[in-house]
């Protein structure tokens, strides 16, 4: 996530050894800075991501109850 971020891609644009595609040699990677917000913010940041995994497996059910009630709407004359 941090090298998708802009920070990240500045880092990684500079540090760019491959023309067509990205390499990154093990030193490189090794080397990016990247800064920790303070644990407060990172609690708050794992509570978004935790709560994006449960809407997506709630959207899920939906889906598959949504499909199936069309399926047995289908079915019936």
């Amino acid at each position: 996530m941090y090298i998708s971020s802009l920070v990240g891609k500045m880092q990684v644009e500079q540090a760019n050894t491959g023309a067509v595609q990205t390499n990154l040699t093990i030193p490189v990677i090794e080397s990016l800075q990247i800064i920790c917000p303070p644990p407060k913010i990172q609690n708050k940041f794992v509570q978004k991501v935790h709560q994006s995994y449960t809407l997506k497996d709630e959207s899920k059910d939906l889906l598959e109850t949504a499909k199936h009630v069309v399926e047995l709407a289908i079915e019936q004359p």
